[in-house]
Order: C-alpha cells, then structure tokens, then sequence
C-alpha cells in the first residue's frame, strides 16, 4: 500500500510538567513532563499518553522557549483498525510556537494496526496564551492540528 496522509486533530486533556534537578550548571532547565491527548473526529480516534523530557533555555530572553523529545503511546482505532503503537517525538517551542514531529517506532503496533510505519507533525501557534486560557477555564479544551502520513 502506498503511503496515506491524513489529517489529525486532538484535545489535551493532562499534561504535567516536573523539573529534573541534575549535578550540572547547565544553560536550560530540564524537566520531566506527562501528557495525556485524545485523537476526535477524522481517521484516527483513541487516546495518547507521553512521556517527555523537556528543556527550557534558561539563556534566552523568553524564559518559556525549549525544546522537547519524548515517547508516546497511542491505543484507539485508524481508519477502523483498532490497535497500539508508539512513536518518538522532538519538538520546539519558540516565542509560544510549539512545532513537533513524531515517528512511529518500528514494530512497536498491536493487532489490527500491526505493521503500520510513518511519521506525523503538529503545531500550536499560540500555545502559552492557549495554556493560560486552559488552566483558568478548566472546561476549556486545547484544540491541536496535524498529520499523520502512514503504510498499513
């Protein structure tokens, strides 16, 4: 099967952020962070738990920039085929701009998705007003957007 691109959309439904106190005097503060999304509407539905290691650069004149890598677990149904799979993500986060990819790790899918290779991105344009807005309004959802290209 030739590859498929389709598009994505997600809420955020937990996400936690710890800082990591390591020995180093670094240029960033590292932190240990939790995210729990679930995928709505569209071609792929189910939900995503992550964990990432995250690093704000404490150098720069925003404070808030970084950058991220992590593992995620996504378990729902694509396309109807139920199953799991995970991926590893990397991103960045400059001036509120949150851009990320994610590839999906080999032989890491269960039953009816077990095969699937590719690859997905997604962006938040303004994800520190949108965070801001989402803890003072705790019925307020985060509505991301992305893609996922796949084989299966």
């Amino acid at each position: 099967m030739a590859p498929v691109t389709i598009p994505t959309k997600f809420t955020v439904a937990n996400h936690n952020q710890n800082d990591f106190k390591g020995s180093a005097d670094l240029p960033f503060s590292p932190q240990i962070a939790t995210s729990e999304r679930e995928y709505i509407g569209g071609e792929l539905q189910g939900k995503v738990t992550t964990v990432y290691t995250m690093f704000k650069y404490s150098n720069h004149a925003n404070k808030d920039d970084g950058s991220f890598i992590g593992i995620q677990i996504f378990t729902g149904t694509l396309q109807g085929k139920k199953g799991s799979f995970a991926s590893h993500i990397t991103g960045t986060k400059v001036d509120g701009v949150v851009t990320s990819k994610f590839t999906i790790v080999p032989e890491s899918s269960t039953d009816e998705l077990k095969g699937i290779k590719g690859h997905g991105s997604y962006a938040i344009a303004d994800a520190n007003a949108l965070a801001a807005r989402a803890k003072a309004e705790p019925d307020f959802k985060i509505v991301v957007h992305g893609e996922l290209t796949f084989e299966l």
